[in-house]
């Protein structure tokens, strides 16, 4: 706000100082026949002045009084681009202004997606897994998420007609497949199953591919829609590792408590094998002998 504001008043005094130069000018190429109250040759300081009042009033339409243009062609043209331009910074402004007022900084960033995203086994099905999170509860109606995975082909790669497709894109299968209210931290995972664009991959052919997985979470709220988007490169996965708990009881036993900052936190599984490199882990988690 303060940057903003200081900004503001920074073009309006720009502007009414521009426009006060050329009716110093004016005054002084006229001598008197297109501006009342603006003589430079009664003093350079007091005409300086009176011509920035001029532009001030000219271009607020305050009303003129003891300044003011004369019916001459040349002024009536710098009152018409001064009247414009003052027209268009004020609506400029008055747009800024409404836009910080309807879309603060801390709303358009109360909905999260974690900062980690997890591969491991679950119930035995290695399963992709992050976690989302609306920090104001209650204010986003009917969350959605969404995943996708890109994927560079390889060189040469063609469809079946023959047209270049330099990179694929695939949609993964969510679970819970309809979020619901983000009262607390809820985490989303992808079950890598026979069905999955994910079977088969390795650490190997991800990084090969640059693979990228994008999340995009989106509810809609009371001062339009909120749209979240975070994406995990192959490498940024976290093999062999789940979400800590970022929920408590309420005191009293009543309600819960959201632990914000345990939120993007991961820790290692028991039973892999410490030490262990990348690609140890991904054959561990993907299962097969080629990580």
């Amino acid at each position: 706000w303060p940057r903003m504001l200081a900004t503001m008043a920074a073009a309006y005094i720009a502007c009414f100082s521009c426009f006060a130069v050329a009716w110093y000018a004016l005054a002084a190429v006229g001598r008197g026949r297109c501006t009342v109250g603006v003589d430079p040759g009664a003093g350079a300081r007091r005409a300086a002045v009176a011509a920035f009042m001029l532009s001030v009033e000219a271009q607020q339409t305050i009303g003129f009084g003891l300044r003011a243009p004369r019916a001459c062609l040349a002024s009536a043209c710098l009152l018409a681009a001064q009247t414009v331009t003052g027209a268009a910074l004020t609506a400029l402004c008055a747009g800024l202004v409404f836009a910080r007022v309807a879309h603060p900084r801390r709303a358009a960033r109360s909905l999260f997606v974690s900062e980690a995203a997890c591969l491991a086994k679950r119930a035995g099905v290695p399963t992709l897994s992050f976690r989302v999170l609306d920090v104001r509860p209650g204010r986003c109606k009917g969350p959605a998420v969404s995943a996708h995975l890109f994927r560079w082909a390889p060189p040469g790669a063609a469809t079946a007609e023959g047209e270049a497709a330099p990179w694929t894109v695939d949609e993964l299968a969510l679970t819970p497949a309809h979020l619901p209210p983000l009262l607390l931290p809820v985490t989303v995972e992808h079950r890598i199953d026979a069905a999955s664009p994910l079977r088969g991959a390795t650490l190997s052919s991800l990084l090969a591919a640059s693979a990228e997985i994008v999340v995009t979470l989106a509810a809609p709220t009371e001062r339009g829609d909120a749209v979240v988007t975070r994406s995990f490169l192959a490498s940024e996965l976290h093999l062999g590792c789940a979400f800590v708990p970022a929920v408590a009881k309420g005191r009293g036993g009543r309600g819960a408590a959201v632990d914000v900052a345990a939120f993007h936190r991961v820790a290692p599984l028991p039973g892999l094998p410490p030490g262990a490199t990348p690609a140890e882990l991904a054959a561990a988690v993907l299962g097969g002998g080629e990580a």
